[in-house]
C-alpha cells in the first residue's frame, strides 16, 4: 500500500467546527493545505502520465488521490458555506453598529437640546426673580 507521506491527501482533518476560533487565514489552515499540497500531487502525477502515455485509469495511486479529494469535496464546499455565513454575520454586525453609532448620535443631539433648554429656563427663572 501507499504510505501517507505519498499522499498528502490521505491525512486531511476535517474542517474545524469551533465556529469564531477558527481562522479564516489559508495559509495556518491544515484543511486547505493538504487540500492543495493533495491537489499539486494529483496535477503532477496526471501531466507525468499523460507524457509518458499511461492509462490514468489503471494508476492505483491516481485513482486513490482523485477518491480522496472527491470526498473532500463536500467538505470544502462546508468550509465555503460557513465562511459566507460568517462574512453575512459580520456584515449584519457592521450595520447594528452603525445603528448604535447612530443613535449615540441622535442621543447626544437630544441631549444637548435638552441641556440648553434648561439652561434658557433657569436663565429665564433667574430674571423673574
Amino acid at each position: 500500500t501507499l504510505s501517507p507521506r505519498q499522499h498528502p491527501v490521505q491525512n486531511m482533518t476535517q474542517p474545524s467546527s469551533q465556529g469564531s476560533a477558527e481562522t479564516l487565514d489559508e495559509e495556518e489552515d491544515p484543511f486547505l493545505d493538504n487540500l492543495r499540497q493533495g491537489l499539486k500531487l494529483l496535477l503532477q502525477k496526471l501531466n507525468r502520465a499523460q507524457r509518458r502515455g499511461y492509462d490514468i485509469r489503471q494508476d492505483a495511486t491516481l485513482q486513490t488521490l482523485r477518491s480522496n479529494l472527491a470526498k473532500l469535496h463536500p467538505q470544502l464546499e462546508a468550509k465555503i458555506q460557513h465562511l459566507r455565513d460568517e462574512r453575512a454575520r459580520f456584515v449584519g454586525m457592521q450595520g447594528l453598529r452603525g445603528s448604535i453609532e447612530q443613535a449615540r448620535g441622535r442621543h447626544a443631539a437630544v441631549l444637548q437640546d435638552y441641556n440648553e433648554k434648561m439652561t434658557q429656563m433657569h436663565q429665564q427663572q433667574a430674571l423673574l426673580q
